[in-house]
């Protein structure tokens, strides 16, 4: 059996705003510290105020020979500076609970491949039993490039004054095992990202990415890996730091 993962964030968000119906100003709830998704417990960073944009159930289903859904949490969230600039959009959906069969095991699709365009990590290395994969991007025209993700959202951030960067940074990691438990994770960030020292995983670069975001990055996957493993679920998130 396999288990498709999500292939852009542009269509998970805009299936996120779609049913909403019209947002306010003051629509977004205000949140700081441990935010429980499904199984994981996320652990935002102190880097400006997080706004909670969307919570919802949005299962996992799969095929084969014995079919179903696995419960799954979504949520979407957005940090916002003092100055109420967007820094950025958090994206992430975890398994509510296992329900497969002690014999049933998943296997997931792997599409971790080298397209040219991004810096990837290959964790599931072939791998059919689990999915680790990290791709980071450069700068992508954030609302020409999402417009209908945005509309809804943009348009009630911007009543709050809030200024959403024509450019941001795109980041998106999944990790998944044959258990049916997994993790999914896509972030937008302001170009304004300082990213982490150190060096990344992968020498080569594309020179539209940094090696700090690329570093950060592998932090990130770090940290999904470690949630997934342990009974706890929890997700640190990395320290997330913007130039003025």
């Amino acid at each position: 059996m396999s288990l498709s993962i999500l292939k852009t964030f542009a269509l998970r968000l805009t299936l996120v705003i779609l049913g909403c119906g019209s947002l306010s100003a003051n629509a977004f709830e205000k949140v700081t510290g441990v935010q429980s998704l499904g199984r994981t417990k996320v652990m935002l960073p102190s880097a400006g105020q997080w706004q909670l944009l969307e919570s919802k159930t949005r299962n996992n289903a799969f095929g084969g020979s014995h079919p179903g859904e696995i419960p799954a949490e979504y949520k979407v969230w957005a940090l916002v500076s003092e100055a109420n600039e967007i820094l950025s959009f958090l994206l992430m959906r975890s398994d509510a609970a296992s329900v497969l069969q002690a014999a049933t095991r998943l296997q997931w699709t792997n599409n971790c491949k080298q397209d040219g365009k991004s810096y990837i990590v290959d964790g599931t290395r072939g791998s059919f039993e689990r999915l680790d994969c990290l791709r980071v991007f450069g700068r992508i025209a954030t609302e020409p490039k999402l417009p209908a993700a945005l509309e809804d959202v943009g348009s009630a951030l911007k009543l709050a004054g809030s200024r959403i960067p024509s450019q941001m940074l795109y980041i998106q990691h999944n990790v998944a095992n044959d258990q049916g438990a997994f993790v999914e994770l896509w972030i937008l960030l302001s170009p304004k990202f300082r990213g982490a020292d150190g060096a990344p995983a992968q020498a080569e670069l594309l020179n539209t990415i940094q090696p700090r975001t690329a570093r950060w990055a592998d932090l990130l996957a770090q940290e999904a890996r470690g949630s997934l493993a342990s009974l706890s679920g929890e997700y640190r998130l990395p320290d997330m730091n913007f130039s003025e």
